[in-house]
């Protein structure tokens, strides 16, 4: 399904938008598993967000990963995620439950599409 999901983003933004700045911002992404097929098929750089330290994307396919939990203080307070908000081309929550609203909220102050 996640190749489907890289599809549809590739589809409806376009690779000129979604490789601007540091890609895509996979939020509470899991294993990272849609910022792999991102990078794997298309070619656009992704960033999973994730709190969970040690993971396995099981992929030869390098990601980076920002260790944490994306909320309204973190958002606010954490310089390297900062930058991330700031130059991220789409931020991208699949599956985010609790982190619906500051994705909403991340994307409209920075003025960045989301999904």
């Amino acid at each position: 399904r996640f190749e489907v999901v890289a599809q549809f983003l590739v589809a409806h933004f376009g690779l000129d938008t979604l490789v601007q700045g540091c890609g895509v911002l996979d939020i509470a992404g899991g294993k990272g598993t849609l910022s792999v097929e991102l990078k794997r098929r298309f070619g656009v750089p992704s960033t999973l967000i994730e709190p969970r330290e040690n993971f396995e994307c099981g992929s030869e396919y390098r990601i980076d990963h920002w260790v944490g939990l994306l909320d309204e203080q973190t958002a606010d307070r954490d310089p390297e995620l900062q930058q991330l908000l700031l130059h991220a081309s789409l931020l991208v929550g699949v599956h985010p439950d609790q982190a619906t609203e500051i994705i909403v909220d991340s994307a409209l102050k920075h003025r960045k599409p989301f999904v």
